[in-house]
């Protein structure tokens, strides 16, 4: 082979490497992404007082054709929608957007179940 050849191969080495060592940059960033939001996001409409869950992928479509617009409600149509949360415990599961803490011990609970919620559930 001669010199320019190994130039060519040589660059061509480096831009799959580069390319390699981004594409497991980006995997790995989606990764988090999706840990953080297994299920999507968690929406509550103020109007009908539903909850929805609208994946990641869908959120990024949305905001792609309207940047800005609220999120309006699968249910009712209303844009009056908040970032929600959704019980953890097995038997509630509702969504609702802030929990109610109590005067007496300070703590968080379900404003659907009235169970004590976990620290990460509660502000």
């Amino acid at each position: 082979m001669n010199k320019s050849g190994k130039i060519a191969v040589g660059i061509l080495l480096t831009a799959l490497i580069v390319w390699g060592v981004v594409m497991a940059f980006k995997s790995s960033e989606e990764v988090r992404e999706s840990e953080d939001f297994p299920d999507g996001t968690i929406w509550m409409c103020v109007d009908c007082d539903d909850g929805f869950v609208k994946s990641l992928e869908d959120l990024g479509a949305f905001y792609q054709e309207k940047p800005g617009a609220p999120i309006p409600c699968p249910k009712c149509d209303g844009t009056r929608t908040s970032r929600g949360k959704k019980c953890p415990h097995t038997e509630c599961g509702k969504f609702y957007i802030s929990a109610l803490r109590t005067r007496e011990q300070g703590k968080y609970i379900c404003p659907r179940c009235k169970k004590e919620l976990p620290s990460l559930h509660a502000h």
